[in-house]
């Protein structure tokens, strides 16, 4: 599993955010003991983000901020970035190194300390966060500034929570590819990027998240409305034709992002399916591609009337919907993948006016 939400954040969207890594651990069976670790990170990590982007945009040259959370073998990886006075910085870093040169019992006698002297900001309490996070994880804190102009820096944070073995990679390596990743979604505009477990509390958390996402950059109602219908479109379409996958979990598993440039939003979704099915799909879209206007209605009315009479879920009808009012052809493509799968990718653009 891996989700990567790049954009303003509120209250509401940290909720869905917690909400989506805790069903993909449930799905997983993930243990109690690593759930309360990786759910209070989390917690920490967004409300830090939550807490210090106060900045107005434009004034640290457009840089949203970011929060990946990415289990990996049975490790859960969590990475934010939010902007940060740079008067902040050196203290931050004190704070940091202090903490990372502790063992369990000097941390605890440090939050102590801290909570003795009543040393709280208005903006959380020094550091008891991250001491806290520290004592959970039973790890290192990586961290990273980039200064973004004579006012502001980007503040990167990671930790880990280790599972029943250890992260193949780890450490500042890990976390420069983090800040490599996110300075390639925001030059690209991407907004969600989530893989892994499609089920029905999946769809509606991220569902819930790319309605944040398309609203904050996009005025016109009508527009946000029609790339919102889209998106359930495409997410509907990985719940209900992905191919289970034959482990133990029983999967649907399936890929989602959403970000906009040159005037355009694109949706993409993909998900696992069989080899064999491959023509059908083909045919299916290629024939919805060439019809336009009136033969577009047409076409919708009939597969409408046949999925009254038949019952049928697997008709197109969704994808005429979504060429109806994305007036563009849907994009698809295959990629293979082992045991007779492919990963089936679906790409919309909308105009973004």
């Amino acid at each position: 599993m891996t989700y990567v939400y790049n954009g303003a954040f509120s209250e509401n969207l940290s909720d869905g955010i917690l909400s989506l890594a805790e069903a993909n651990m449930e799905e997983v069976e993930e243990s109690s003991k690593v759930k309360k670790k990786v759910y209070f990170i989390m917690v920490e990590s967004l409300q830090n983000i939550t807490r210090h982007q106060d900045v107005k945009q434009e004034t640290y040259n457009g840089i949203p901020s970011f929060f990946l959370i990415r289990r990996k073998a049975n490790d859960y990886l969590i990475t934010s970035g939010n902007s940060i006075e740079n008067d902040k910085v050196n203290m931050l870093t004190g704070l940091l190194e202090r903490v990372n040169s502790l063992d369990k019992d000097s941390l605890k006698d440090l939050q102590r300390e801290i909570l003795s002297e009543g040393d709280l900001s208005s903006k959380g309490g020094a550091g008891l966060g991250l001491i806290e996070i520290a004592r959970k994880s039973g790890n290192k804190l990586f961290y990273d500034f980039k200064k973004i102009n004579d006012v502001h820096s980007f503040f990167y944070f990671q930790t880990k929570v280790l599972g029943d073995s250890p992260l193949v990679t780890g450490g500042m390596e890990e976390l420069h590819s983090m800040i490599n990743f996110h300075q390639e979604m925001s030059d690209k505009n991407i907004g969600i990027i989530y893989q892994g477990e499609f089920s029905q509390d999946n769809m509606l958390n991220l569902l819930g998240m790319a309605e944040s996402n398309i609203g904050e950059g996009i005025e016109n109602l009508q527009v946000r409305k029609k790339i919102f219908h889209i998106t359930v479109e495409l997410l509907q379409n990985i719940f209900k034709h992905a191919d289970i996958l034959e482990n133990e979990h029983k999967e649907r598993q399936g890929i989602f992002f959403i970000g906009s440039r040159a005037g355009q939003y694109f949706i993409c979704a993909g998900n696992v399916v069989k080899d064999d099915k491959i023509p059908s799909l083909k045919k299916r879209i290629d024939e919805i591609n060439k019809l336009e206007g009136a033969d577009l209605e047409a076409k919708y009315i009939s597969v409408l009337k046949e999925k009254v009479a038949n019952g049928s879920i697997s008709n197109g009808l969704g994808f005429i919907d979504i060429k109806s009012k994305a007036k563009q052809n849907l994009i698809y493509s295959f990629t293979s993948l082992p045991n007779g799968n492919s990963l089936y990718s679906v790409q919309v653009n909308v105009s973004n006016n």
